[in-house]
């Protein structure tokens, strides 16, 4: 076992007990953390749960286990990959395929969510699969420039001009509501893409362009 595994595991995830969590005050306290502990729970997880494929080796009923099995005690509570995601970072809109918040609202553990969704997390976030944006380490300084490279670097790499259609990742599908309307889509799209026939594409059509989702590749990436 790499001792630097071994070190992890036993010597600094017991410390995420210990944090308050009452000190992170600042959005920016609240996004470098919780992306940086989901991306890491990603990975230990992806170690400890024995993945070799996908995180959906074992159906889509597995993948809803990895994403609520894999969790941190931290500051005295539990929270699983779907908690960080959907309750946290998302301001607890809840899994987009269950209609409903992920904590309940005497749920202690709500005081921590941020108080709105930063559509900028879904291109920071890795789940372990091919078509996730690469994984960094985010800083309270440099998180709001941080956050804006990566998704200028994940906009332009997965979004293709075809044939007058425009194809972008399924992230944008299943998160929808985080991106608003077209209109409020489109607007994101042309304010992070380079100069390139795809923006221009954007600027002339706008609200009427036609957008495909590419399929999700959640064969295990290597990271």
């Amino acid at each position: 076992m790499n001792p630097n595994y071994i070190r992890y595991t036993d010597e600094i995830l017991p410390q995420l007990n210990k944090i308050d969590l009452d000190s992170f005050k600042t959005k920016e306290d609240k996004l470098a953390f919780w992306i940086n502990i989901y991306n890491a729970l990603v990975l230990h997880s992806v170690i400890n749960f024995k993945i070799t494929k996908s995180v959906k080796e074992k159906g889509y009923s597995g993948m809803t286990r990895f994403f609520s099995e894999a969790a941190y005690t931290i500051g005295g509570y539990r929270f699983s990959l779907e908690e960080i995601e959907h309750g946290i970072l998302r301001a607890n809109r809840g899994n987009p395929y269950v209609p409903c918040n992920q904590f309940i609202s005497t749920d202690p553990r709500l005081k921590y969510s941020l108080n709105q969704v930063d559509p900028r997390i879904h291109f920071a976030l890795n789940c372990a699969s091919t078509s996730c944006p690469p994984i960094n380490f985010y800083t309270v300084d440099k998180i709001n420039d941080q956050l804006d490279l990566a998704t200028r670097n994940f906009v332009d790499m997965e979004t293709q001009l075809q044939d007058k259609q425009l194809k972008i990742s399924s992230i944008f599908k299943w998160y929808k509501q985080d991106f608003g309307g077209q209109k409020s889509l489109i607007d994101f799209l042309i304010r992070y893409l380079p100069e390139s026939a795809k923006r221009k594409y954007l600027q002339e059509f706008g609200i009427n362009s036609t957008i495909k989702y590419s399929p999700y590749d959640w064969s295990l990436n290597k990271i």
